[in-house]
């Protein structure tokens, strides 16, 4: 990738970075790991930052140390590797979307019951209006 062509993507990918206490941890996570494929190592204080505030999903690519690591400041851990999968927390609010995911499927699931519902009493209706209607001709 040509020089100039980078230094733009790593400005585009450090400018919201900038403000991670404002985003969802995940997308910052994801910016993250732009910048390591792209080996931004100028936009490590910015990725601090936002490890720092605790404002980034390590699910996705790990902890700081991580980060430093695949960008080539850090030969090795300094610390043990946390299991980022189970002790991260924001494993709740992933559980928390799911539960929300399911009450909308539900209450979806539950619209369209009462829609249907709807819809065969309004049948219903009509075939005893025409019902009515043909006993009249016949009485006629």
């Amino acid at each position: 990738m040509p020089t100039a062509a980078r230094d733009a993507c790593v400005a585009a990918l450090v400018e919201p970075l900038e403000h991670a206490a404002g985003q969802d941890p995940t997308l910052n996570g994801l910016l993250i790991g732009s910048l390591i494929d792209l080996h931004a190592v100028e936009a490590a204080p910015a990725m601090e930052r936002a490890f720092a505030a605790d404002q980034v999903d390590v699910s996705i690519l790990g902890d700081w140390e991580e980060a430093q690591i695949l960008l080539g400041l850090l030969d090795a851990r300094q610390t043990p590797r946390p299991n980022f999968q189970e002790e991260h927390p924001l494993r709740l609010s992933s559980q928390l979307l799911a539960e929300d995911e399911q009450r909308q499927a539900e209450q979806r699931r539950s619209e369209r019951q009462q829609a249907d519902q709807r819809r065969a009493r309004q049948k219903q209706q009509k075939q005893a209006r025409k019902k009515g209607h043909q006993r009249k001709r016949k009485r006629r």
